[in-house]
């Protein structure tokens, strides 16, 4: 019951340097919308040159590993479904 099992969840294939990093599998769970993620951004003040945080908000997939699990599994095949009573 690993996160690559679940109906939920569904592998990163575009971006290779993300979805695969020393043999790890990563993918996104669907399970629950979302999430707002603050995500830190430098910016150079083009007067002073320093740099200051910018802090912007995003919404996104919580990223797993392939081999990781939760509490929320449901199977992805339709076969082994049938026989959880």
């Amino acid at each position: 019951m690993t996160c690559k099992e679940c109906k939920f969840w569904e592998e990163i294939e575009a971006e290779p340097e993300i979805a695969v990093n020393n043999g790890i599998v990563r993918g996104t769970c669907h399970r629950y919308p979302p999430v707002p993620t603050p995500i830190v951004i430098p910016v150079v003040n083009n007067i002073t040159q320093q740099v200051l945080p910018q802090i912007t908000e995003i919404s996104i997939w919580p990223m797993t590993q392939a081999d990781q699990c939760c509490g929320e599994f449901t199977c992805a095949r339709e076969s082994v479904r049938n026989y959880s009573v």
